[in-house]
């Protein structure tokens, strides 16, 4: 080696000395490279699907409200049950009984499912005493009276659907209505019904007295509310 020159490694490229460096110290222990990531990713979680049986629950649209009188007049626009003694209804000459109509599509309620229970709510006042006398009710019924998409003067006097039978939505004076029709409304889809539509009327007709109006008006806000099980 001549003097003033240097030895040959202190000429190699200095990323060639950064490599042995590295090497060198990986080989020691010093630092070590992380695991190369996975190819594949935990599934996200699914979430449990309802239990068998789990019950559910869903408020029947309202389809329909009316009145039918003895007279055979229609009101779509109300929901009366009991009696007019004096005046005019409707170009009718009193005495006029009335029954009152509502009707629910029933859609909501998949086929197949079994109604664990269905209860009826809306408001209730009364015109006169039409509960004064002993053992009068207030009756809930079902009538397949919408599947046509209209109320008919015939359902006043219509018969009940076949296998079902009334049940009683109040037998005192109130503001709330609240009746259980669990059973009519099972009926009613056990019959392929596309609406579970309910008459109204008292037990006692025409409703006594016969000097003062005795009236029972049901009005909206309606709810339908059905629990079921798959």
């Amino acid at each position: 080696m001549e003097q003033g020159s240097y030895p040959d490694w202190v000429r190699l490229p200095a990323e060639l000395v950064l490599r042995v460096l590295v090497f060198l110290l990986v080989a020691a222990g010093c630092g070590s490279a992380p695991p190369p990531a996975s190819s594949s990713t935990a599934p996200a979680a699914m979430p449990s699907p309802a239990p068998s049986g789990g019950a559910a629950q869903v408020d029947l649209p309202l389809a329909a409200t009316g009145d039918v009188c003895s007279g055979r007049v229609v009101t779509p626009a109300s929901v009366r049950v009991g009696t007019v003694w004096v005046g005019l209804v409707r170009g009718c000459p009193a005495p006029q009984t009335f029954r009152g109509f509502l009707a629910f599509a029933t859609w909501p309620v998949p086929e197949g499912a079994r109604v664990v229970s269905a209860v009826l709510t809306g408001a209730r006042s009364q015109t006169g005493v039409p509960y004064a006398v002993t053992n009068q009710r207030l009756l809930a019924e079902t009538v397949a009276w919408y599947e046509d998409g209209s109320l008919s003067p015939r359902e006043f006097d219509a018969p009940a659907l076949e296998g079902s039978r009334a049940v009683v939505a109040a037998a005192a004076t109130g503001d709330l209505l609240e009746v259980d029709v669990t059973d009519l409304v099972r009926r009613c889809l056990e019959s392929g019904l596309a609406y579970a539509a309910f008459r109204f009327r008292f037990a006692l007709e025409p409703v006594p007295p016969g000097t003062l109006d005795n009236l029972e008006r049901l009005s909206p806000p309606f709810r339908l509310r059905v629990t079921y099980r798959l």
